[in-house]
């Protein structure tokens, strides 16, 4: 009678952890398609100030105060998304080399 009870516990404990393993394999896909998104919005970000300090260093534009605070204010925004990507990224050491090599730029 006991090895039956041994065995019953034992089988589920297998069932729970097999379970849960599964679980935690799947919130770790979501977390990573997540934090690859908010990598492509800061990119994307990146992206559209580099046009607006394009367009800003044209002759027509050169020293407009409105398309300066808009350059400005991209680049906090670029800032803001990059920190919060870095308090959820799993892959932070690629990060840092990507940020070295900006600067470098």
């Amino acid at each position: 009678m006991s090895e039956f009870v041994i065995f019953t516990v034992l089988l589920a404990s297998v069932c729970l952890n097999v379970l849960l393993f599964w679980y935690i394999k799947k919130l770790l896909q979501e977390f990573r398609y997540i934090t690859d998104n908010y990598d492509d919005i800061g990119d994307l970000l990146g992206e559209f100030s580099n046009h607006l300090e394009k367009i800003h260093s044209l002759e027509t534009f050169y020293g407009d105060e409105t398309l300066g605070s808009l350059i400005t204010h991209s680049k906090e925004v670029v800032e803001e998304i990059r920190d919060f990507t870095k308090t959820f990224s799993m892959h932070e050491g690629k990060e840092q080399d990507e940020d070295n090599e900006e600067e470098k730029e």
